[in-house]
């Protein structure tokens, strides 16, 4: 056997981690972030739907309010306030899945971050 420059024998299986993935901290297929591959790809599919069922229902917001408009004949008073409610129940929604999305990676953020023992100055 022979030693690399890291001082770990070649060959040698290590508990079954390359010196790569001990210096990156990557063990096995879930790499340094801990999540497995299925597990990205579920959390893209999940950001991607999620996306779509808030931009569908915008859109049906937006038609419902369009042709609530249109059917009034030109009642302006009414149709600002159809309009106002559409704009408010868009940027609502909109803004929840948003701040929704954001504290979930928030949080999923800080519970992969290292936990271990640091050392007190």
């Amino acid at each position: 056997m022979t030693t690399s420059p890291d001082g770990s024998e070649a060959g040698s299986p290590a508990g079954g981690e390359s010196a790569t993935a001990r210096a990156t901290g990557a063990t096995g297929a879930t790499g340094a972030t801990g999540a497995t591959g299925g597990e990205l790809k579920l959390e893209r599919d999940r950001a991607l739907f999620g996306l779509i069922a808030v931009g569908l229902s915008n859109v049906v917001i937006a038609a419902i309010a369009g042709v609530a408009v249109w059917q009034l004949n030109g009642d302006k008073s009414v149709a600002l306030g159809v309009i106002s409610a559409a704009f408010t129940a868009v940027s609502t929604m909109t803004t929840a899945y948003l701040g929704i999305k954001a504290v979930s990676n928030t949080a999923k953020a800080m519970a992969q971050r290292d936990t271990s023992p640091r050392e007190q100055p």
